[in-house]
């Protein structure tokens, strides 16, 4: 075969395994959720020329809805796959996707779907959206006609991040709204953003409530005390556990009922509260925290100190373990210290990713040296996300990145809390 014959089959080839690729996603997603989606697309269908879709991202199965609601269309993801798990983002490597730290500039011509979120919901409402768009640093104003909403509703309620279920009961809508296209005015680019602020805003819960949506699964509360860890009755941190459809606080036996249509009842007294409002009373509290120990003039002095294992993904290939490590978080960064890691020399002098799994399996040997370390400055849009899953390997979790590495810190402390270092992350800012 000749030059071009060689390279047009090759490029079929790439399509193809792209498309088979692809196909085992939209396969998985019709068998997760296709019996209970929903698309309303309607405002969509007659727009003509590139798309830039921004969408809300509650729970990884927003991942697999959007891709079934987008079947028809050929889109570029552009995702934060490197700050991602494994297990999350092997859909997006198959869909194909650009990273958002790349800033690829070849998408100016090409309908895209970008995720603002990085984490899933914490509580079932969006607890960043103030920072949208700063995150839209991709160069898609002034070179996309049309600019489009995508929001999901039931996709948190199925499977919440502090959760390690699935409720397949839930029913899953997927709405596009469109909302304009940029131009040169800065009012109307404004009148954009602005757009965007307010129909990616959301509160599950009263979704569900509003809806009547009733999840009678048994372990409804499973891991809620993930994300509700002080008691809102004593205030007492980390005591908070959960189980079945049950929250309770071991310090002064508290107890709450998460009831069918996503409402905490107190048993003794029958009050209710919702699960954003008891997040938000969290919130307050640290910012309240926070801002006492600045008064006092002891903020320098606020400090906690954790002995973590990590993980690195560097340059969005794939998670290495690499050790024991010492994390600290002061008023004004995160500091993550390696004392004793040959590999972490390596990542220091930024080599390639085939260099340190070669060191991660034949290199044992501890070698003193120099402490190593890296830090993140407190800043939302780039320091911190939460992992609340925990796994068989895998104990709560943060992840900090840089921009070479992203690194996913675990720790089994009873006061390494990630929803709490995330409101203190925010309060710090």
């Amino acid at each position: 075969m000749g030059f071009w014959a060689d390279f047009f089959l090759e490029q079929k080839e790439k399509e193809n395994s792209s498309f088979y690729s692809r196909s085992k996603v939209l396969s998985k997603a019709k068998k997760m959720v296709g019996n209970r989606l929903t698309i309303n697309d309607d405002e969509i269908k007659k727009l003509k020329g590139p798309i830039v879709f921004i969408a809300s991202y509650k729970s990884h199965i927003d991942t697999y809805a959007i891709a079934l609601a987008l079947k028809d269309y050929k889109i570029k993801y552009v995702v934060g796959i490197e700050e991602l798990p494994n297990r999350f983002s092997e859909p997006w490597k198959e869909l194909g996707y650009i990273s958002r730290k790349k800033k690829d500039l070849s998408i100016q011509k090409n309908n895209i779907l970008y995720f603002p979120g990085r984490i899933g919901s914490i509580a079932g409402t969006n607890t960043s959206i103030n920072y949208l768009y700063e995150k839209l640093g991709l160069g898609i104003s002034h070179y996309h006609n049309n600019i489009v909403l995508i929001t999901t509703n039931g996709s948190y309620l199925s499977n919440p991040i502090w959760s390690d279920g699935h409720i397949n009961s839930v029913p899953i809508e997927v709405n596009f709204k469109y909302i304009g296209s940029y131009d040169d005015s800065i009012a109307s680019e404004k009148t954009i953003i602005n757009s965007i602020d307010s129909g990616l805003t959301y509160n599950d819960y009263k979704y569900q409530l509003d809806k009547g949506i009733k999840i009678e699964y048994p372990k409804r509360a499973l891991g809620l005390h993930r994300a509700l860890y002080q008691c809102i009755n004593c205030g007492t941190k980390y005591k908070m556990k959960s189980m079945d459809s049950t929250l309770e606080c071991e310090e002064c036996h508290s107890k709450w009922t998460l009831n069918s249509l996503g409402e905490l009842t107190q048993d003794d007294l029958m009050t209710n509260i919702s699960i954003p409002d008891w997040y938000e009373w969290q919130r307050l509290e640290c910012q309240k925290y926070v801002k006492e120990l600045s008064l006092t003039k002891r903020s320098y002095k606020i400090k906690k100190e954790f002995k973590v294992h990590v993980k690195v993904n560097y340059k969005d290939k794939t998670e290495i373990h690499i050790g024991s490590a010492e994390l600290s978080l002061n008023n004004q960064e995160f500091t993550l210290y390696f004392n004793e890691s040959s590999l972490v020399d390596k990542i220091c002098n930024n080599i390639k990713l085939k260099d340190y799994e070669k060191i991660n399996r034949n290199d044992n040997k501890i070698l003193r040296r120099k402490s190593k370390s890296f830090h993140f400055p407190h800043n939302i849009l780039d320091t911190i996300q939460i992992v609340l899953n925990n796994t068989i390997d895998e104990s709560k979790g943060i992840i900090l990145s840089n921009d070479n590495c992203t690194f996913f810190i675990y720790c089994d402390d009873e006061d390494f809390e990630p929803a709490e270092l995330q409101l203190l992350t925010e309060a710090y800012d």
